[in-house]
């Protein structure tokens, strides 16, 4: 999937770090993404390997 969709949401950043899902903070990130995304984007998103796009998808999302 390319970052189209997801991009608009916000730019991904220049970090290559991806979640680390033995992390429960990572876990939560995770799961928030799924509560603010749905499933699929999600898991769309975890897949890219992005760990501060992630967390910059929820922060801006924070007030919703």
């Amino acid at each position: 999937m390319s970052q189209g969709a997801l991009g608009v949401l916000r730019p991904p950043s220049d970090m290559t770090d991806g979640l680390d899902l033995s992390d429960p903070a990572d876990v939560d990130v995770a799961t928030r993404l799924r509560d603010v995304l749905g499933d699929f984007f999600a898991d769309k998103l975890i897949a890219m390997g992005d760990a501060a796009w992630a967390r910059a998808v929820l922060n801006d999302h924070s007030s919703s």
